[in-house]
Parts: structure tokens; C-alpha cells; sequence
């Protein structure tokens, strides 16, 4: 039970109830409640609602070490479906922080159908960030392979005056191409 309560406390959340078999239930620092395994807890799952992985609580972690509000899954008017991992403001800036996995690089089978679906999501990712662009936000994108060096990373950006910040820029050469098409598709609010 103690290494249970370790493990939610670590998380910036608690144990709620767990009788040593079945499912233990959680609560998330965000004040979801939720029934999840211990296992899975172990294995660095957490909240589903919150979704966040490693690497997005990782950029949590560092807002809340520097007091930095922040809203999660923040959207812009022009992507009404299309949501951000975080929004912040910095010294005067508006800041937006996407933490991409794996499946953003490389097709994975675990998260893509088909390469098409994995097309689809650079795509997607291109558009994220034009539209991040053009409302005059800083878009800093840190790769799966970064998630230790998180903090790191944000405090570049911010002592960056580029507007776009990429973790790998090799990593990103895939966003330096969006089209009209892709535009259309993906935004056509702002058409």
C-alpha cells in the first residue's frame, strides 16, 4: 500500500482506496478520479482523461516548479478540433508546447492503421503549427527521444527569440512543408 501511495504522490496525485486486490482507485492532480491497476501505474501509465504521457507531465512538472499558469489541451479558434498540449505566456509571449511521441516520426502499427494515417498525422502536426505560427505564439515541439531533458528544452525556447522551437530539428524536417491542400483539409475554418 505504502509503494502504491508513492507512486500517486510522485504523479502530484493520491491513492484513494486500494485493499491490497483488484484495482486500486486514483486521483490525478488534476482531480480526475480514476480505477487503474498497479501494474499499469508502475509501467508509467496515469490518468486517461488528463492522457498525458511521460513527457507531457514531464512539461507539467516544469510549470508548476517555476509557477507558470498553463492551460492543457488548449485550442485555437481556427482548429476548433485540433487541440495543443499546452498554452502559456512568457514575459509578454503566447507560448504553445507539443510533446510528440514515437508516432509522429515513424510509422508505428501500435498507433497507425496504415502509412496514410501516418501521413495524416504529419499532416496534421504541419498545420498545428503554421496555425500556432500565424497567431503569433512561439510553438516549441520536443521529440519522445528528449523526455529527460524537458526542462531543458522549454528553457531554450524561452531564451530563443525563434518563434518555432524544435527538440531534433532532423527529427522535424517533416514540418517545413505545409500545402494549401493540407490547409483546406485540416483547418477549413480559416478559409
Amino acid at each position: 500500500m505504502e509503494a502504491a501511495q508513492q507512486l500517486a504522490y510522485k504523479r502530484g496525485g493520491q491513492l484513494v482506496t486500494y485493499r491490497g486486490k483488484g484495482r486500486p482507485t486514483w486521483k490525478c492532480n488534476e482531480g480526475h478520479t480514476f480505477i487503474m491497476a498497479l501494474s499499469r501505474v508502475r509501467r508509467g501509465k496515469w490518468c486517461r482523461t488528463c492522457g498525458s504521457s511521460v513527457g507531457e507531465r514531464r512539461v507539467r512538472e516544469f510549470f508548476r516548479l517555476y509557477g507558470i499558469p498553463f492551460t492543457p489541451q488548449a485550442v485555437l479558434p481556427a482548429l476548433p478540433r485540433r487541440r495543443y498540449d499546452y498554452y502559456f505566456e512568457w514575459m509578454g509571449r503566447r507560448c504553445l508546447v507539443e510533446f510528440d511521441g514515437e508516432q509522429h516520426f515513424h510509422f508505428v502499427r501500435k498507433y497507425h492503421r496504415t502509412k496514410k494515417g501516418f501521413e495524416e498525422l504529419q499532416a496534421i502536426d504541419r498545420v498545428k503549427t503554421y496555425i500556432g505560427l500565424c497567431y503569433g505564439c512561439q510553438v516549441i515541439r520536443i521529440d519522445y527521444s528528449q523526455r529527460e531533458a524537458v526542462a531543458w528544452h522549454i528553457s531554450a525556447a524561452l531564451s530563443s527569440s525563434s518563434p518555432l522551437y524544435v527538440s531534433s530539428p532532423s527529427l522535424y524536417s517533416h514540418l517545413n512543408r505545409v500545402s494549401y491542400e493540407e490547409l483546406r483539409t485540416y483547418a477549413p475554418g480559416i478559409f
